[in-house]
């Protein structure tokens, strides 16, 4: 009964995490907007505009020729 248990928790804490999306978001003023790809939020964002990306390998193809704040989660040791 006990293994059972333990398969079950870990079953259940694991296929939350790999169910979850990890969105981008641009922040313009009062204004967020999300993105599930990179390349369409710097795209639509204006000069200025603040791009938070969670965690995770992102790919780019596209040159960014305005000036944007962009906040990755980062690595604090």
């Amino acid at each position: 009964m006990k293994n059972i248990l333990y398969i079950l928790f870990f079953t259940l804490s694991t296929s939350h995490d790999l169910s979850s999306q990890n969105f981008i978001s641009v922040h313009n003023g009062n204004t967020v907007s999300f993105y599930k790809k990179l390349d369409d939020a710097i795209n639509d964002a204006n000069n200025g505009d603040t791009i938070f990306i969670p965690g995770g390998f992102w790919e780019i193809n596209v040159q960014i020729t305005k000036s944007l704040h962009i906040i990755g989660v980062g690595h604090n040791p």
